[in-house]
């Protein structure tokens, strides 16, 4: 139960750090931040498909109509995208007790693995993004 309630307080606390911090963030008149990928790329390992991709548009719909960036849904496809790649990745790069673990723990894995996990899936959301 409390590992559910932190995963709801992360997703209001993410959401509301992208909208209303991060979107006004704007680096060179170019670039935002869009740190609320790290919270969906962080989520459980163990959480059905359906239910990741639920948290990923709700967390991409929502930056989308609350950003000024005019495209509604561009946010949702590249979350719901990194999410459902994000299996074949960790079963790639992985041994089994990672892709059955309840979440993908920073400090339980070494750098390599990480970029080999993050990098990957942050280029793809770019590109569905951009």
């Amino acid at each position: 139960m409390t590992q559910n309630i932190r995963h709801i307080l992360g997703f209001f606390l993410f959401l509301a750090l992208q909208i209303f911090l991060f979107n006004h963030m704007v680096l060179w008149k170019i670039a935002v931040p869009f740190v609320f990928v790290l919270y969906l790329l962080m989520l459980p390992m163990n959480w059905s498909a359906p239910l990741l991709y639920l948290v990923a548009f709700s967390m991409g719909i929502l930056v989308d109509l609350f950003s000024n960036y005019g495209a509604v849904g561009v946010h949702a496809f590249s979350a719901v995208l990194i999410v459902a790649a994000r299996y074949p990745l960790v079963g790639f790069l992985s041994s089994s007790n990672v892709r059955g673990a309840e979440e993908v723990k920073l400090t339980q894995q070494n750098t390599l693995w990480l970029l080999s996990y993050l990098l990957p899936l942050i280029f793809i959301f770019h590109v569905a993004y951009f």
